[in-house]
């Protein structure tokens, strides 16, 4: 029988310790456990996309704002059937907590940010449901109005890192002279908002993830009529430009991306057609395609979200009614393998 040494060409060592770096098939003495030990190798197994259930909002609503991670999220203003709403609630990533509301209670906003740095924009509030061009910002504790957008409009998107620089853009006004929908893109410096290149397909009713020189805008109603869309655009910080569609055309979808770019990115939910049946379909955006993976828990429509396209949120919606749920996402893993040591029983 071959001995260890003529194996590998030496004796087993003794060790203080385990060593930092162990290779697999390397075997020594531990002194201070006084055991013979080895580096196994353990293949990594690889884990599923998946939703998980999270903790519920305290006001069930849609058409709200949202921003933050999975972990840190704030969710703001929104809808039911009877009231327009300014209350925000914060997630520390199993509850949420209410604190300060906006100054005006509205819906069909647009937002971008984190729990500590948020930009609210636009929308339609009490009294009518009037079109506004008030903008919002936050600091971790109250709202603050700042400099307002150039045009009114509710339904939507917009994109940025936090309170100081953003981008909104697409949107519907139901009357006066900027009457049906957008495709305005504006640009916010911190305290005032500048018209910069339009979308190529003017709409409303969509979404948008990214900063406010690398955004996705997507999805939607184009020009104000039926049916929905399935467009995307991805936006450099100066033009627009139409890239692969989603596999499902959706309104009123939720959305989510990977910053400081509009190359990664998982939208989800939405209404399919103009009136037609909720989704829970969700699709993971890679630069230029989107492919379908695994779908929401519950089907839903004018939600909000946050995070990143490997760890996300979902929460409130309809789903047809007003809905407190909250879903939290993880990306699909391929497993680390790893290399430990391990005991040899010896007799």
């Amino acid at each position: 029988m071959a001995t260890y040494r003529e194996i590998n060409g030496g004796s087993i060592q003794n060790r203080a310790t385990n060593p930092s770096n162990v290779k697999e098939g390397e075997v020594w003495y531990n002194e201070d456990t006084g055991k013979l030990r080895y580096g196994k190798f353990t293949e990594g197994s690889p884990t599923s996309a998946s939703w998980a259930t999270g903790g519920n909002l305290n006001l069930g609503r849609f058409a709200l704002g949202g921003a933050g991670t999975q972990t840190a999220a704030l969710a703001f203003a929104g809808l039911d059937p009877n009231y327009y709403y300014g209350e925000t609630e914060s997630y520390n990533g199993s509850s949420w907590t209410e604190v300060n509301d906006t100054n005006t209670d509205r819906a069909d906003v647009g937002s971008n940010g984190t729990q500590t740095s948020a930009l609210l924009y636009g929308g339609r509030k009490s009294p009518g449901g009037v079109q506004t061009t008030e903008n919002e910002s936050w600091n971790g504790s109250n709202w603050t109005e700042v400099g307002d957008l150039n045009t009114a409009r509710q339904s939507l998107a917009g994109a940025g890192a936090d309170n100081t620089a953003a981008v909104a853009f697409g949107g519907f006004s139901p009357a006066g002279p900027t009457s049906g929908s957008h495709g305005e893109t504006e640009i916010f410096n911190g305290s005032s908002w500048s018209e910069v290149a339009d979308l190529n397909q003017v709409r409303n009713d969509l979404a948008g993830t990214g900063i406010y020189t690398s955004a996705l805008a997507v999805g939607g109603i184009v020009g104000g009529q039926p049916p929905s869309s399935a467009l995307t655009e991805t936006w450099n910080g100066s033009s627009w430009t139409e890239v692969g569609d989603l596999n499902t055309n959706r309104r009123d979808l939720g959305i989510t991306g990977s910053q400081p770019n509009n190359t990664a990115a998982i939208v989800f939910g939405g209404q399919i057609g103009f009136n037609g049946p909720k989704t829970a379909i969700v699709e993971s955006w890679n630069g230029s395609s989107w492919t379908e993976i695994v779908d929401l828990n519950t089907s839903r429509y004018d939600l909000a979200g946050g995070g990143t396209n490997t760890a996300g949120i979902a929460f409130a919606g309809r789903d047809p009614n007003p809905t407190t749920s909250t879903e939290e996402f993880s990306a699909a893993t391929t497993g680390v393998d790893t290399i430990t040591a391990t005991s040899i029983e010896t007799s």
